[in-house]
């Protein structure tokens, strides 16, 4: 018995459990079940993989198949977050869906003022990202019919499906200057460059990996990367034409390290108004980035040096879905409970986002930073305790801590400081108490600090 001849709602099933490239394969080597193509809820499970399962988000008279074949199967694995490698500071994207389509942002928080770095206690408690538009991916719609032949006999089968169309979105001022620049994404290689810091007289110190590996627990490896053809990653060393230079300064260089990074998404390029690229690449102050250089000479000004663009990698990023919160005193609660994303405090470095982890084996919670500063880096562990450990106050935390709530849970562990650059020899470690106060709060105390750093549980947007 052939595949044609099992019930509808059979092969409906066995369909909709396939592959999409798979099953509209299968469905096109006969009329008989050529007509299946046109079942909307064959269509409507195929968008559901991508979170899209109500047509009202979108324009009217749209259909799945039209949403599916002409905007999801192409660019539905973005919907979500997107974590980027910038040095430093890293960064973070969001898809979404809008009524034409599908939007890039890109998360950014508030700065704290220059005039009141001392006094603003901002920088001890977190707050919410804002969300700027930087890319449209709009749906395009035909009004004309594929028809398929089967041995002269036509049947006039779907809507004709045109591609997506990109742009920039950007304000009114700034339109005269990405018109002519279409944004394109590149899905691009598994690769083993890294990133370098180095100043003349020292030795070259490895930027923290990002990801440091394909286990990471923040890089979400069920989703996949927009199915677009896959371009090898840019490789390239300029160690050898940077170091013997003794530039007597912090700047970063390129080169290959030992961890193998996976494929990744690109965008570019960037339109030349600068102010898409800077909310990619957000500046970071006292190093330079001479990754893309690839000829110096001393006698001619920095900026008109020979340069190849290093553009960020974004990888996927993992955000857990929490729909009922474990109270403190419920015998289920765990401090693997606190895995996912958080908004942390991070003094006059403003709001910053971690990843908690729970490692079973060695019994410990650490907060991996995927965004992050000049000191403590994206990609770096900013603290880590064991769960087993004592919690061991001393009358100055109590006097700074201030009220605990019954359920409170205390742990000790410690906390990575460092200067500028995050080298070997100028990070150390401080003591660290944790304060549980709820599966959405928690407080931090590092070293001696009369300060209290707080932070809460990223939920996802309203």
């Amino acid at each position: 018995m052939g595949f044609a001849a099992l019930p509808y709602e059979l092969r409906l099933q066995v369909t909709t459990l396939a592959n999409v490239v798979d099953a509209v394969n299968l469905l096109c080597t006969s009329r008989f079940l050529y007509t299946q193509m046109a079942d909307e809820s064959m269509w409507k499970v195929f968008c559901s993989r991508y979170g899209a399962t109500d047509l009202s988000v979108f324009r009217p008279n749209i259909t799945f198949y039209q949403l599916y074949a002409g905007l999801l199967h192409t660019y539905g694995p973005l919907i979500g977050l997107w974590a980027n490698d910038h040095p430093f500071k890293g960064n973070i994207m969001e898809f979404r869906y809008f009524r034409h389509g599908i939007i890039g942002e890109v998360w950014r928080f508030p700065t704290i003022p220059l005039d009141n770095l001392m006094t603003n206690e901002k920088k001890y408690a977190p707050e919410l990202p804002s969300y700027h538009k930087f890319l449209n991916i709009e749906l395009v719609t035909g009004v004309r019919y594929n028809v398929k032949q089967f041995q002269d006999t036509r049947i006039i089968a779907l809507p004709q499906i045109r591609p997506a169309r990109l742009s920039w979105h950007v304000d009114q001022g700034y339109a005269d200057y990405v018109e002519d620049h279409q944004p394109t994404f590149h899905r691009l290689s598994a690769t083993r460059q890294s990133i370098w810091l180095h100043r003349a007289l020292t030795k070259p110190t490895l930027h923290p990996e990002f990801p440091g590996s394909g286990n990471d627990a923040w890089y979400d490896s069920e989703r996949d990367l927009p199915h677009l053809l896959e371009e090898p990653s840019l490789a390239f060393d300029n160690t050898s034409i940077l170091v013997p230079l003794n530039i007597p300064r912090d700047y970063l260089m390129g080169a290959p390290g030992t961890i193998v990074k996976p494929p990744a998404l690109s965008i570019y390029p960037f339109p030349t108004s600068g102010e898409i690229s800077n909310l990619h690449t957000p500046h970071f102050y006292g190093i330079d980035d001479f990754r893309d250089v690839t000829y110096w000479d001393p006698d001619i000004e920095q900026h008109n040096h020979d340069r190849q663009r290093v553009y960020p990698r974004y990888y996927p990023l993992r955000i857990h879905k929490h729909h009922l919160a474990i109270s403190m005193d419920d015998p289920q609660w765990h401090p693997k409970c606190l895995e996912g994303l958080w908004l942390c405090a991070s003094g006059t470095y403003g709001t910053e986002v971690i990843y908690l982890e729970y490692n079973e084996l060695r019994e410990e919670i650490s907060a991996c930073k995927i965004t992050g500063n000049i000191q403590v880096p994206r990609g770096a562990t900013a603290w880590k305790f064991d769960i087993n450990s004592e919690a061991l106050l001393d009358i100055s935390d109590i006097e700074v801590f201030g009220k605990f709530l019954r359920f409170s849970k205390v742990y000790c562990g410690e906390a990575v400081v460092s200067d500028r650059g995050f080298r070997p020899h100028t990070t150390s470690f401080k003591r660290l108490v944790v304060v549980i106060d709820s599966y959405d709060e928690i407080r931090l105390r590092i070293g001696a600090t009369i300060h209290i750093s707080r932070c809460i549980r990223y939920r996802g947007r309203d």
